[in-house]
């Protein structure tokens, strides 16, 4: 885990014990849920599709009630960038619930077989992580007024 996120999540949130992932998973599920206070986030779901004997663990679960949608997101808290392997098993999950959309957020990228495989399957990809300084790149950083009173 990178030690911002812990630290982001031990100020934030709380100061507690908890295996390696969770902390990311949690700050992505406050993160889903400031962006859209009207949905209902839920962290660490059990679920399974329709018909199915399979139960599939969801890092972060969006409800969207007004629309009647549901989101799935899987959580890679990684130092490496994710692979295609794990799209791939994501992908499993989210044929059989069917779902009405589906992330998976990274906090160091993707290879390039695992944005072609979820571009595909029509799985969203996302990189959740505290800025670095490319982050700034040709955009505004500071806005400098000079006022004249006479």
């Amino acid at each position: 885990m990178s030690a911002i996120i812990e630290t982001i999540y031990n100020s934030v949130v709380s100061d507690e014990k908890l295996k390696n992932g969770t902390k990311y998973e949690k700050l992505a599920a406050l993160v889903y849920k400031s962006l859209d206070a009207e949905s209902v986030v839920i962290h660490d779901l059990r679920l399974r599709g329709e018909g199915k004997a399979a139960s599939h663990q969801i890092d972060v679960t969006i409800e969207k009630q007004n629309e009647s949608k549901r989101i799935l997101i899987e959580c890679k808290d990684y130092d490496d960038v994710v692979g295609i392997g794990i799209i791939r098993d994501f992908h499993g999950a989210v044929s059989q619930i069917k779902p009405d959309g589906a992330i998976v957020l990274s906090r160091s990228g993707f290879t390039q077989g695992a944005v072609d495989f979820a571009n595909d399957e029509g799985i969203k990809l996302g990189i959740l992580r505290e800025f670095i300084d490319s982050d700034w790149d040709n955009r505004l950083t500071g806005i400098t007024f000079n006022i004249v009173v006479q």
